[in-house]
């Protein structure tokens, strides 16, 4: 629920190009929702750090590599 709040407010975010996520309890169901910033084309961001998410399993990393 609060991944998907932050992709809505970043997809009308023309700022932020840095977000640090790291070590947030962000599983699968967030990833995925993260992953769509990336594919919508938000023309900010950059770079996205999820790193120390051990929820995060195959279902959220393998929505980064479509």
């Amino acid at each position: 629920a609060g991944a998907s709040a932050l992709v809505d407010g970043l997809i009308r975010n023309s700022f932020i190009k840095v977000l640090n996520l790291k070590k947030n309890t962000i599983g699968d169901r967030g990833a995925v929702d993260l992953a769509y910033i990336l594919e919508s084309n938000t023309p900010s961001l950059e770079e996205l750090d999820l790193s120390e998410n051990p929820k995060i399993g195959d279902v959220g990393a393998n929505a980064f590599i479509r």
